[in-house]
């Protein structure tokens, strides 16, 4: 079974005087675990929809290949969906719900029998292939669902929210499960969804939406690493902003002069001008939290040093989450705990510290004017 390349070439679709997407373009490649990522109502089901032939969108093109398929019923369309609900028969076994497929196209008794075992295998539900769905925990319904999509050789799968309805553990385990189907099986997978983690842990590569528009597409490194605006900044995990006016550029890195700070160094990774009023972006896991000011080898001025006090601490186990009120502003700062956490000297809440982070790991997301 192999995939195919989709392109979605400038697809727009209103629904009343609403408009849920807006001039999107997408280029798929073949084999791709690519996700689709933004919050609630942004359009993305929209635009599976439209790529499945559930909805036809206002203008736009959609390929298969360099096949234009917008005119297709979604049963000519080689493309399968998998939804949040499932959508299993509840009054056929496992194997019926998966053989459906192909009962509709005729096939023989021995084709069936090995074409529904041969993916019962596949999702490791051979030994389940007589219960009911009712018999079924939410994960094992899932790979149910699954091979009834695979079965049926699609060249891209479509995946709407498909583990929304699970807990939290099993939704870790069948991201992973989904991530070793893809690459046992080697078609396209699109993969719609809102959680951040699942998008960043399976993904060849995101693309993120906001309001009917594509924002920003990239490997998950380059999307978390370098957000190209404040929205996607602040929509793929947590961050921290500051705001001012560039004072001065030197080399690689430019100077901002932030309220209540002073002059904080930021990467240049886009042309900004002296004077411009900016937006920075710095993750809390670049930045180091002591109760000593550091001390630095080579360039000092590589670095941003802050002193504040303590004003909260949470504790996740595996990280502390520090959040450091300096003058009117609150910084936070991710602490990894990569020893014993009872061997180190603690930080307490209310007590003066130092916050300190390489220039190189902020960034500017928005120019103003631009």
């Amino acid at each position: 079974m192999k995939g195919s390349n989709l392109t979605v070439n400038r697809i727009s679709k209103h629904f009343g005087g609403v408009q849920v997407l807006s001039d999107v373009s997408l280029e798929i490649k073949q084999g791709e675990l690519f996700s689709i990522l933004g919050p609630s109502g942004c359009g993305k089901t929209t635009l599976l929809r439209c790529i499945a032939g559930f909805e036809t969108p206002d203008s736009g093109e959609i390929f298969l290949d360099k096949d234009n398929i917008l005119s297709y019923p979604p049963n000519k369309r080689h493309v399968n969906t998998i939804f949040q609900s499932y959508a299993l028969f509840p009054h056929l076994s496992v194997f019926e719900n998966v053989a459906f497929p192909l009962r509709i196209k005729k096939l023989s008794s021995k084709e069936i029998r090995d074409e529904v075992s041969k993916y019962l295998s596949m999702v490791r539900l051979e030994e389940h292939h007589n219960k009911k769905p009712s018999q079924l925990s939410g994960g094992m319904k899932q790979r149910v669902a699954i091979a009834r999509a695979l079965v049926n050789q699609p060249k891209v799968l479509l995946l709407d929210e498909p583990l929304s309805a699970l807990d939290a553990k099993l939704r870790q385990h069948m991201l992973i499960e989904l991530d070793t189907i893809h690459d046992d099986i080697g078609i396209t997978f699109i993969y719609i969804t809102h959680d951040q983690q699942e998008a960043l842990s399976v993904s060849d590569r995101i693309a993120v939406m906001d309001k009917g528009v594509i924002l920003q597409t990239g490997t998950p490194s380059q999307i978390y690493e370098s957000p190209s605006n404040a929205f996607v900044a602040d929509f793929i995990g947590e961050t921290n902003f500051m705001e001012g006016k560039v004072t001065r550029i030197a080399d690689q890195n430019g100077y901002v002069s932030v309220e209540g700070f002073g002059e904080v160094g930021f990467y240049l990774d886009q042309k900004v001008n002296v004077g411009d009023s900016v937006k920075l972006t710095v993750r809390p896991e670049k930045i180091r939290v002591t109760k000593e000011e550091p001390r630095f080898e080579g360039n000092p001025g590589d670095w941003n040093v802050l002193h504040g006090s303590v004003d909260e601490i949470i504790y996740t186990g595996f990280q502390s989450k520090y959040f450091v009120k300096i003058g009117s502003f609150q910084i936070r700062v991710f602490k990894q705990h990569v020893m014993y956490q009872l061997d180190e000297t603690p930080i307490n809440w209310k007590e003066n510290v130092y916050v300190w982070w390489n220039s190189n790991d902020g960034f500017v997301v928005e120019v103003e004017g631009r």
